[in-house]
């Protein structure tokens, strides 16, 4: 482990101690090795020397790796350092120079070994060595420790957490040879084994959470390959066992042994490797998400968005709660060329907040990246994710400012990976994530499904782009149908209204003409006001202020009934059909408006019946909905027209400028209903209107 670690920081003080520390422990193990085989009294002597070498510096190289590691700087911390290194190197000296002092005379234990009997010796410089080092100084490395984990979050608290698991057991495993030496209790220090356990306990650190900057990237396969392999040995050494005793002892045959062999390893090989495996899944890499489930949700939700607000909000929640992450800010590139940031969510504040309001939620005030910084000039393509970790690793490539700017820039949005974004190679926007709630890295798998959302969100933006294209160019194309349509709608009453405003002063005098005069412009006004109405009626928005329950068989009835006082004025041949009774049908919804649809549906089928014929009306509850249908018998709507009878200013009437029907639909559609057609050519046309009943 030493040579390890000081391989991958040679230049890193941490790194230096931890590797010297690892030495020094080495040092102890082999001395005690060593004096537990030999058989000699003096061997013993010798290599109780050497083991207390390494005894005698492990304490004072782990307090000072621990100040280095939680970066304590206190002059007080300093001076005990100090001191324990002039402690250490005097009880090296007495080790070296005056060992019967220091170490003491060997008893023989456990018919086995030799070991220093300093309690009988009442050997005081030992025992003092063992108090200030082993308890006082390791404890209070310990609390250093303890209370630095207790603050911290993230991923230093999981290396905090698994180095005080593991030193914990590295401190508790020589006790158990301290227990004899000072004759408090014979019991042979099988707690040894646990020095062997610490080091694996620091090797999981820095392959799980990249203890000391060590990234070592212990990949799924690796992992799978190796395991597997270990199993087979497993294996093959109970099918060599199993055969020489079955052989041996039951006197079976070679073929026997080898159809047994076979049978046992069908049956148990497989279950065993994907056990092991969905181990090594848990303990290493702790999988939170199925990564191709949730990518095929992702592919089909963006699909439908043509939004850019709900591409931010949908990817940025996404990720969020997939990921586990504390937050997320996204940035999108603004006409300036920075970025500003257009969606933020945080832990403990789980909402999506505007761009305005974000700057009271953060209270940073930094809520842009500019366009010349650092970060711009790493991100080229859409695989340059960049992980806050692993930039001091990049010093060489970008230079240390870049790197520090970066760092810093990060630090300000809570950040611990930023995914750039890039739509027709052009960086759009950038996703900054904080880190994650389980103190975990973003493994390569994450990066991988970081670059796909990314690729992901870059096609819902382009066809968010190409949408809003197309809408602008269809609402240019609508604004000069309405244009040309209002224009002629409005130029026919205003060339009347002209052409008698003109002749009014000859003939004034003429009482016909006047009579004439006044009902044509009263007409004519009452044409244009019309004209305004129905434009207004279509372009506004939602408003449904004055919902109240609204009794619609009541309603239409009051429709229908003014419809016939209608006909009977024009001695229209037309009967009025109510297929309904007189049960209350209740919804809520604009009585006003209700009335206009319902209005506007039964005048065009009347107006349909070119002589004579039928409008029924019937009135369905249905389940949680109601349906009112409206069918005339007239002439029909082909079926190139009836695609298009919803579309705003398409009309097949001589007069009017196509908005009744468009307006309709939206009045349905405000009630959160549906509106449908159906018919045929010389036979009659339905409209049918599902509304939802208040419970």
């Amino acid at each position: 482990m030493a040579i390890f670690v000081l391989s991958r920081g040679k230049k890193n003080k941490i790194n230096q101690l931890w590797a010297v520390l690892c030495i020094f422990v080495s040092i102890w193990g082999v001395g005690g090795f060593k004096f537990s085989t030999v058989t000699s009294k003096e061997d013993a002597f010798f290599w109780w020397r050497i083991a207390s070498i390494g005894s005698i510096f492990i304490p004072i190289l782990y307090y000072q790796f621990v100040c280095n590691f939680l970066n304590l700087r206190k002059k007080y911390l300093t001076f005990i350092l100090l001191a324990s290194y002039i402690l250490g190197f005097t009880f090296l000296t007495f080790n070296l120079l005056f060992p019967d002092n220091f170490i003491g005379e060997l008893r023989f234990v456990f018919n086995q070994m030799y070991f220093p009997n300093s309690f009988d010796q009442r050997n005081p410089l030992y025992f003092f060595f063992y108090i200030t080092f082993y308890w006082i100084l390791l404890l209070y490395a310990f609390f250093l420790l303890i209370k630095s984990y207790i603050t911290s979050k993230g991923i230093l608290r999981n290396q905090l957490k698994y180095v005080i698991i593991g030193s914990v057991i590295g401190w508790i495993g020589p006790h158990g040879v301290f227990l004899v030496i000072f004759n408090i209790a014979d019991i042979y220090p099988f707690s040894n084994i646990l020095i062997a356990i610490y080091p694996i306990i620091f090797t999981y650190a820095i392959l799980r959470y990249r203890f000391m900057d060590i990234k070592l990237i212990f990949r799924r396969t690796m992992a799978y390959s190796l395991s597997a392999g270990l199993l087979t040995g497993i294996f093959a050494m109970l099918i060599i066992t199993a055969t020489n005793l079955l052989s041996t002892y039951v006197k079976l045959s070679s073929l026997k042994i080898s159809v047994f062999a076979v049978l046992f390893i069908a049956l148990l090989f497989n279950p065993l490797r994907n056990k092991i495996q969905k181990i090594i899944d848990r303990v290493f890499y702790k999988k939170t998400y199925d990564y191709y489930a949730t990518m095929k949700k992702v592919s089909h939700d963006l699909v439908s968005m043509f939004e850019l607000k709900k591409i931010f909000n949908y990817v940025g929640e996404m990720l969020y709660s997939t990921m586990n992450l504390r937050s997320i800010y996204i940035l999108a590139a603004a006409p300036s060329g920075n970025f500003e940031a257009v969606y933020h969510m945080a832990y403990g504040k789980e909402k999506a907040v505007e761009k305005q309001d974000m700057a009271k939620s953060t209270g940073k005030g930094l809520l842009w990246i500019d366009r010349d910084c650092y970060i711009m000039k790493m991100l080229k393509t859409p695989d340059d994710v960049i992980i806050k970790y692993d930039l001091p690793a990049t010093v060489d490539i970008h230079g240390e400012e870049a790197v520090t700017s970066v760092i810093n820039t990060m630090k300000a949005f809570q950040g611990e990976a930023i995914v750039p974004v890039f739509v027709d190679n052009a960086l759009a926007f950038l996703i900054i994530l904080g880190e994650k709630r389980s103190g975990d890295l973003f493994s390569d798998e994450d990066i991988s499904f970081l670059n796909t959302i990314g690729n992901q969100a870059a096609i819902a933006i382009k066809n968010a782009n190409l949408y809003t294209e197309k809408l602008n160019s269809e609402k240019f194309a609508s604004m000069g149908v309405m244009s040309s349509t209002f224009a002629h709608e409005i130029r026919t009453p205003l060339t009347s209204i002209k052409t008698f405003a003109q002749l009014m002063p000859e003939k004034w005098e003429d009482v016909e003409f006047r009579e004439v005069f006044s009902k044509l412009v009263v007409d004519d006004v009452a044409r244009i006001d019309s004209l305004i109405k129905d434009l207004l009626h279509f372009s506004s928005g939602k408003d449904l202020s004055s919902m109240e329950k609204v009794n619609v068989t009541s309603l239409m009835n009051e429709v229908l009934d003014h419809l016939k006082s209608k006909l009977e004025l024009d001695n229209k041949q037309i009967r009025v059909e109510k297929k309904y009774d007189g049960t209350k049908v209740i919804v809520q919804g604009d009585a006003k408006k209700l009335t206009q649809a319902f209005s506007n549906i039964a005048n065009n089928g009347c107006q349909a019946i070119e002589e004579q014929g039928v409008l029924a009306v019937n009135i369905t509850p249905n389940g949680e909905n109601v349906s009112i249908s409206i069918s005339d018998t007239g002439k029909g709507i082909s079926g190139v027209e009836i695609d298009k009878i919803f579309d705003p200013f398409f009309t097949t009437k001589p007069m009017g400028i196509g908005l009744g029907l468009a307006i309709c639909r939206k009045i349905v559609t405000d009630h959160n209903g549906t509106i449908a057609v159906t018919s045929e050519i010389a036979r009659g046309t339905t409209f049918t209107i599902s509304l939802p009943l208040m419970n």
